[in-house]
C-alpha cells in the first residue's frame, strides 16, 4: 500500500469526488509538484555520474593499486558496452526516490540459442535464403531492476542486504520464457501447468498456494531462495525443486547476487527500506492541492449569481439544473 501510494503521488494521480466528498461542481486538482521536483533530482543524479572507488587486495592481504584499476576499468567497460551510464543512474534514482528503495540483481548471462541467419535475399522478389545454426547470443554481466513487492527479506531491521540472513524472490514467466532459462535444468520438464493438474496433484506440487498466485493457465511462479546462513541457492518452478546448491558467488565469503539504496532512512529505527520523496513531500503537495481546489472553487462560485431563498419556499427551489446550481442558493427567513 505504501509503494501505491507513493507511485500514485509521484504521477499526480487525482482521487475521485466521492472520495473526497466533493460536490461535483467541485475542482480535483493534483499539481505537479511532486514530479516536478522527482524529475530535478533524478537529472541532477544522472548529470555526472559517480566515480567509480574500487578497494583490492593482493594474495598477502595487502591494497593494491594495480589490481584495483584493472577492477576499475573492468566495471566500467561493462557499463559502457551495454548501456548508457547516465540513463542507467537515471532511472535508479527515479526508482529509488518513487519507491525510497531500489534493488538490482547483478549476474551473468550466457545463452545458446538456435537462429536463422540470413544467407541472401532479393528485394526485388523478397525470396529469402537462411540457414539455421546454434550460437551464442549472450554473453556478458547484466543487471535488472527488482520489483520490491516480489522481493523478500528475512529481517526488516536490517539495512545491508548483505547482512541478511535470508533472500527470496519472486519472478512469473510465460512458458516460452521459462523453457528458453530453464530448460535444461534437472526435472524441468515436470513443472506443471496450473489447467493441466487435478485435485489430487494440487497437494504434491503446493497447488493450493501457488495456484491462487498464478491465474494464467500458461504462467509459470519460479522462486528462487538464497540464504547465507544455510549458504543455500535453490529454485522452485510451480512447487518443482529445480536446483539445489550452495550460493553460487563467493568462495571463502558468500555474497547475495544484489545490491540495494534507500533515498532516504525512516526517523525512528534502521529499515531496510527507505522513505520515498512522494510521502516526504506529502504535507507540501496536499497544502498546495488544498489552496489550488480552494481558488478554483471560489472562482466557480463567482460566476454564478446568488439567489436568495425564502425558507418557506426551499422544497420548491432544491433542485439543481444547468441555469441554478445547488450553491448559488442562500436560504433566508426573510427574502426582503
Amino acid at each position: 500500500q505504501y509503494l501505491d501510494d507513493s507511485q500514485k503521488r509521484a504521477n499526480s494521480n487525482v482521487p475521485s469526488r466521492e472520495s473526497q466528498d466533493k460536490e461535483s461542481w467541485q475542482a480535483k486538482v493534483f499539481t505537479g509538484t511532486t514530479r516536478n521536483k522527482l524529475r530535478a533530482y533524478s537529472a541532477s543524479a544522472a548529470k555526472t555520474p559517480p566515480e567509480i572507488r574500487i578497494t583490492a587486495r593482493n594474495k598477502n592481504n595487502v591494497q593494491s593499486k594495480e589490481r584495483a584499476y584493472i577492477m576499475k576499468n573492468l566495471v566500467r567497460a561493462s557499463y559502457l558496452s551495454s548501456s548508457n551510464p547516465e540513463t542507467d543512474i537515471f532511472f535508479d534514482a527515479w526508482d529509488c526516490a518513487v519507491n525510497g528503495t531500489v534493488v538490482k540483481y547483478d549476474g551473468y548471462l550466457h545463452s545458446v540459442e538456435k537462429v536463422k541467419i540470413i544467407t541472401d535475399y532479393n528485394p526485388i522478389t523478397g525470396e529469402v535464403s537462411f540457414e539455421e545454426k546454434e550460437v551464442v547470443t549472450a554473453d556478458a554481466p547484466y543487471e535488472e531492476f527488482v520489483p520490491l513487492t516480489r522481493f523478500f527479506i528475512r529481517s526488516a531491521y536490517i539495512r545491508n542486504i548483505q547482512d541478511q540472513p535470508a533472500i527470496m524472490t519472486i519472478t512469473y514467466m510465460e512458458r516460452s520464457a521459462f523453457d528458453k532459462e530453464f530448460g535444461n535444468f534437472k526435472n524441468a520438464e515436470h513443472v506443471p501447468d496450473v489447467g493441466g493438474l487435478t485435485a489430487g496433484n494440487n497437494d504434491l506440487f503446493f497447488g493450493d498456494r501457488w495456484q491462487d498466485r498464478s491465474k494464467k493457465e500458461d504462467r509459470i511462479e519460479v522462486i528462487k531462495y538464497y540464504s547465507k546462513t544455510k549458504d543455500i541457492f535453490r529454485i522452485i518452478a510451480n512447487g518443482v525443486l529445480l536446483l539445489d546448491a550452495p550460493l553460487l558467488l563467493g568462495r571463502r565469503k558468500k555474497w547475495y547476487p544484489f545490491a540495494s539504496a534507500i533515498f532516504e532512512p525512516f526517523a525512528n529505527f534502521s529499515l531496510f527500506w527507505g522513505n520515498s520523496l512522494p510521502n516526504i513531500l506529502m504535507y507540501h503537495q496536499d497544502s498546495e492541492n488544498a489552496i489550488w481546489n480552494s481558488s478554483l472553487d471560489k472562482t466557480s462560485r463567482t460566476l454564478e449569481t446568488p439567489m436568495l431563498v425564502g425558507i418557506e419556499n426551499k422544497d420548491a427551489l432544491d433542485l439543481e439544473d444547468e441555469y441554478v446550481t445547488g450553491d448559488t442558493k442562500i436560504y433566508v427567513s426573510n427574502v426582503d
